[in-house]
């Protein structure tokens, strides 16, 4: 917070004791509770070289790694971190109750996915009440067909602290399921095998890898990731044959394909026609894909496309024909069709969706008879349907702003394309949408709890004019109720780079030297995030309560008879944030002038010119009293000052402050006399006086 000036203000504080018997001498301010504060726990310092190829380190911590988390020591120095913790968050114990308990009041807890289909069966996932885990089920795909449960979660998480399931993988006769789950939360996987006619689970556990398995087209053999045990980064993929001997040790399973650069992350796929194996390696400006025929014996992976800087792609394959998403001479992407083989020779690239500078292809699905597309264009979020031959369809919505998305879709011969709908006044709506009949089926749309009805309000797209004449794309939300004649308040949720850009700058075309000098800040950003605004209680702006306590360390130094380490561990300020009364104003200064080749800087804070605050002190006693912590907030106050406009810093004055005692004229509303323009010499001799 760039925190205010006290000119004149009225300072209320309240001290407290921890020992009840203390004696108590003449009390400068009202007396608090005792309270004793809980003490951090200390982690021993114990000599250990970190050898690096790059040099040797010392970390007196290294003693609290342990990955297996088997250490004594360790475990119970977390024990004693914990216990501080709950110690210290007790008093929030009843409002974390009220805020969870307002989560789950908005969420339907027996809610239901919208099942998808794939090889003769729906599957979906559904939760029950008042349980934590998801069922994991399947339906034939025929009259009256009974729920089949797969994995119920609620069961296999019995036992342990933590438990996800992950990746779930249905082998291609849909007779076999193998799963990825997590007991230690930090993705360390394990994967497990079951047949599902049996139940019965194959003695399979291979660990600490990813969460992605990818079966074979021979239902027995399924491909994974192996993890870095230290980076915990997928390197190393592997396939498992349920022939194999091998039951949990992952390096015993044949290695397929090893990444070579930490910068890249590594996926397994098939693709929807569940001929090709796929393995995608990405970093953030570089693809690379390697493929394998998924019902060969043997699959054998060839590289796609060498990686290469700057160049992303993603493959399917349709019809005998790859189809390739490319920003290859295309920065909002292309989709280009090739013919198996000659998938390196890009001048045999066919443009399937050619390049747009008006549009920007953000995904793509295929099926045999249609491609689909979401791009965004004219400032929304779109799907379009091409089919492979004939002229393109777009879904369509029935509001002006809305944001569409494609879904699940698993099934390569379906004439339906899955994809979600929602917009600001529509909660997220689940859609099928056939492509022979040109119809679309409303399958789900999410419940939102607590008496919310769309009916009541309304959404619009309109376009905004730059001042260079760009057209910047907005989406409005109101209630029905509200006056459209310019006298309702508005609220910005958001804005472009350039939007903000052309705010800040004067109207005109711009010179070289107009730019090189132009604010580099959004003084109205700056401003806000300078503030610790409240967003409930009696003020408007609030302020940390550690900023008192540090000011208080700081005058330490300047006090006899008391150090800033004891000031550390026997003085704390009561709760995390502190209300401050007063109005902020918008304070803008030079901190760097303009000079050869340098352009001014400026920042934007917020000051102000009158505040106050109640703060209530604890400290331990006998070591401390209540007249030396008085004198030392006194002191902080006259000449350290909190926030970034501290005297402390040579920042100003806007953050220096003085005690008001009981008769005050601050107490009663009055302008109190300033007290904070003394000269610090003479505040230090009356404070040391006082302290003697």
């Amino acid at each position: 917070m760039a925190t205010p000036r006290l000119l004149l203000l009225a300072f209320i504080i309240s001290l407290t004791a921890c020992n009840p018997n203390m004696k108590q001498e003449a009390p400068v301010v009202p007396l608090a509770a005792a309270a004793q504060a809980p003490q951090p726990p200390i982690a021993a310092k114990k000599p250990y070289q970190v050898v690096s190829p790059n040099g040797s380190r010392e970390d007196e911590y290294y003693w609290l790694r342990d990955d297996k988390r088997e250490n004594p020591q360790m475990l119970d120095y977390i024990k004693q971190e914990n216990a501080y913790a709950d110690a210290m968050l007790a008093h929030t114990k009843a409002l974390e109750t009220k805020v969870y308990q307002e989560i789950i009041g908005r969420l339907q807890q027996d809610d239901s996915s919208v099942p998808y289909r794939m090889n003769g069966y729906w599957y979906f996932r559904r939760f029950e009440t008042g349980k934590e885990y998801p069922i994991y089920s399947r339906r034939a795909d025929t009259p009256n067909a009974p729920e089949e449960i797969l994995l119920n979660a609620n069961e296999l998480a019995k036992g342990h602290d933590f438990f996800e399931i992950g990746d779930i993988a249905i082998s291609p006769d849909s007779k076999l399921i193998a799963w990825a789950e997590d007991t230690v939360g930090r993705r360390q996987y394990v994967v497990k095998v079951m047949e599902l006619a049996t139940r019965k689970e194959f003695p399979v556990a291979l660990g600490n890898v990813e969460n992605n398995i990818v079966w074979a087209g021979d239902n027995k053999t399924f491909f994974y990731i192996e993890k870095d045990p230290k980076t915990l980064l997928g390197y190393r993929v592997r396939k498992h044959s349920l022939d194999s001997a091998n039951r949990d040790n992952v390096t015993a399973d044949p290695l397929v394909w090893e990444q070579t650069d930490d910068s890249f992350y590594t996926q397994l796929s098939k693709t929807k026609d569940e001929k090709y194996l796929l393995i995608t390696t990405q970093s953030t400006v570089s693809t690379e894909v390697l493929y394998a025929d998924a019902n060969a014996a043997q699959p054998a992976f060839k590289v796609f496309l060498p990686r290469e800087r700057d160049h992303e792609y993603q493959v399917e394959h349709a019809n005998g024909r790859w189809i390739v998403r490319t920003n290859y001479q295309a920065k909002n992407f292309r989709i280009v069709a090739v013919a198996r083989g000659a998938e390196g020779d890009r001048t045999k690239w066919v443009d399937v969706v050619a390049h747009r500078d008006d549009a920007f292809i953000d995904a793509y699905d295929v099926a045999r008879n249609f491609l689909s597309i979401e791009e965004h264009s004219g400032g929304l979020r779109k799907l379009r349907i091409r089919p492979w031959k004939g002229a393109d369809v777009f879904v369509t919505a029935d509001e002006p702003s809305y944001t569409m998305a494609l879904d699940t879709n698993r099934e390569f011969n379906s004439d339906k394309l899955r994809y979600t709908y929602q917009s600001m006044v529509t909660p997220r709506t689940t859609y099928d949408y056939d492509f022979s009949k040109g119809t679309r089926e409303m399958l789900k749309r999410e419940p939102v709890l607590g008496g919310y009805d769309p009916a009541k309000y309304a959404t619009e797209f309109a376009w905004a004019t730059a001042r260079d004449g760009v057209k910047v794309p907005v989406s409005i939300v109101y209630a029905k109720t509200t006056p459209r004649d310019g006298t309702a308040p508005l609220l910005h949720n958001c804005m472009s780079a350039k939007a903000r850009h052309e705010l800040l700058l004067p109207a005109g075309k711009k010179t070289e030297i107009d730019k090189k000098s132009t604010l580099k800040h959004n003084p109205i950003e700056e401003f806000r995030a300078s503030i610790y605004w409240a967003k409930t209680g009696p003020t408007l702006v609030q302020h940390l309560s550690s900023a008192f306590r540090g000011a208080m360390r700081s005058a330490a130094l300047d006090l006899p008879g008391i150090t800033k380490a004891e000031v550390g561990r026997m003085l704390w300020v009561e709760g995390d944030r502190i209300d401050i009364y007063g109005m902020p104003l918008i304070d803008m200064r030079i901190v760097r002038q303009a000079g050869m080749n340098r352009t001014p800087d400026v920042r934007t804070r917020a000051i102000m010119r009158e505040w106050a605050a109640k703060v209530v002190i604890s400290y331990t006693m006998p070591q401390l009293k209540q007249q030396s912590v008085a004198n030392l907030l006194s002191a902080a106050g006259l000449y350290i000052g909190i926030g970034d406009y501290r005297n402390e810093k040579g920042a100003g004055n806007y953050g220096l402050f003085a005690i008001c005692p009981e008769d005050h004229p601050g107490r009663r509303g009055e302008q109190p006399s300033d007290s904070a323009g003394r000269n610090r010499q003479t505040a230090l001799n009356d404070l040391q006086t006082s302290q003697r």
